[in-house]
């Protein structure tokens, strides 16, 4: 739902699609999706990965647009919509986890494979903390 809100045309799939039309982003659970250790002090801390894909036509344009989903604030900024809640009464993530944050982001610059197409794309290493 936060991925939602950035400036369109900006798609939010639910999963990986097969044929994704960018810009577009999606996410699945990370490894360790679960920290075991969190859950002994009664936290539970979920990663994920969030794919943010762009077409990979033109070398500068494509990575010039990707860059405007990668930085830290803007109606462009992915980075912003993840985190834009995280102070919200209710808790982050439209009231799913007591915080969130950005952990990381690495860019894959012509060589993210999807459907046989190749990519510009980066992921976003995402923390979900929620007591237990």
């Amino acid at each position: 739902a936060n991925l939602q809100t950035i400036a369109a045309p900006f798609f939010a799939y639910e999963t990986a699609p097969n044929s994704p039309e960018p810009p577009c982003a999606w996410m699945w659970p990370d490894d360790p999706y679960i920290e075991r250790d969190s859950m002994k002090m009664g936290i539970i801390c979920c990663n994920y990965k969030i794919v943010v894909c762009v077409q990979a036509g033109d070398n500068e344009a494509g990575l010039n647009q990707l860059d405007s989903y990668l930085v830290s604030s803007g109606e462009k900024s992915v980075w912003a919509a993840i985190e834009s809640d995280k102070r919200a009464p209710q808790g982050a993530l439209n009231g799913a986890a007591d915080d969130v944050s950005v952990v990381e982001v690495k860019r894959f610059d012509g060589n993210y494979i999807l459907g046989g197409n190749s990519y510009y794309a980066a992921e976003f290493s995402v923390m979900a903390l929620c007591r237990g």
